[in-house]
């Protein structure tokens, strides 16, 4: 998709739409921290097991076997 032909409210518009169809598919949970809840989300993905809530502390994922995973990212660029 060539997006320098769009405007700048196309993007958003398109930005937004993906947004919600990311969180339709349980992939982000907020529109906030879309590379964390990614990250949270494959480390989900790899080990199953539960992922934690947004008051859970010290982790994200805890896998089948009771381990207790916490997922740092970082965006560079």
């Amino acid at each position: 998709m060539d997006l320098t032909s769009l405007t700048v409210p196309d993007l958003l518009r398109l930005w937004a739409g993906t947004m919600n169809e990311l969180q339709n598919r349980d992939l982000i949970r907020t529109s906030s921290n879309v590379v964390g809840d990614l990250a949270e989300a494959i480390v989900y993905a790899h080990y199953g097991g539960e992922r934690g809530s947004f008051s859970q502390k010290g982790w994200h994922v805890c896998t089948p076997a009771g381990e207790r995973i916490q997922v740092i990212s970082i965006s560079c660029g």
